[in-house]
């Protein structure tokens, strides 16, 4: 990959020279690789917005990537990694992109591992606590690429929004119907508790693990 990034970014090199065009600091196309992630997400920039998430390297953190990307095709619940041209802006407004971006190349696209989310999950286990004996467990059905969860309390059907990035999770905007149920009103309330405080998952073989920073707040299995 990176043989390629130099030899293209030679090749923009000798094509600016070959028509006469200085090649300045700055204001020259350059050529970048960069890796975006499988879900776009809430941002603000001249108003609120849908941004990418992008890096540059495995190990960088994600960061959201604000522009939008000519000719790229974006699909939800696929890794890319491209390469795109970016642009300096001559004299852009005040409240305008400073750059501009253009794809060159898809290298990868690669379904993402969190697409597995996309499942019917029953909660075994809410804070190390086992829910076995129960005749109807709590259960969640993720759906990533929409960006919403349907699911059952033990009582209430319950409904959230959904947001997803790599070996991330939150839910929000939680509603439930208002039955009342004494016999699991204290798992509803611990389930409903937990959904507030997830901010991190885990898959492993058929199970799904739920944490807070280190806290692990529920096991679930997937089902068919």
């Amino acid at each position: 990959m990176r043989y390629f990034l130099y030899s293209l970014i030679g090749f923009l090199f000798l094509t600016a020279c070959r028509s006469g065009k200085e090649s300045t600091s700055g204001d020259s196309p350059g050529v970048l690789s960069l890796l975006i992630g499988p879900l776009r997400v809430d941002c603000v920039g001249v108003g609120p917005q849908l941004c990418y998430l992008v890096k540059e390297e495995l190990e960088d953190d994600w960061t959201n990537f604000y522009a939008e990307i000519a000719g790229f095709t974006y699909e939800p619940g696929y890794n890319y990694e491209v390469l795109v041209e970016k642009t300096k802006v001559p004299n852009p407004p005040a409240d305008g992109a400073a750059f501009r971006y253009r794809l060159l190349k898809v290298l990868q696209k690669q379904k993402a591992t969190s697409s597995i989310l996309h499942d019917i999950w029953v909660v075994q286990a809410i804070e190390g606590k086992s829910l076995k004996g129960l005749s109807n467990f709590p259960r969640m059905e993720m759906m990533p690429e929409e960006g919403r969860m349907l699911g059952f309390t033990a009582c209430n059907d319950v409904s959230a929004r959904l947001k997803v990035a790599p070996n991330r999770i939150a839910f929000s905007e939680v509603s439930y119907t208002e039955k009342l149920c004494p016999d699991v009103q204290d798992i509803e309330s611990q389930f409903l508790k937990a959904l507030d405080r997830i901010d991190r998952y885990e898959v492993k073989n058929l199970e799904l693990f739920l944490f807070a920073g280190e806290v692990e707040l529920m096991k679930l299995r997937k089902v068919d």
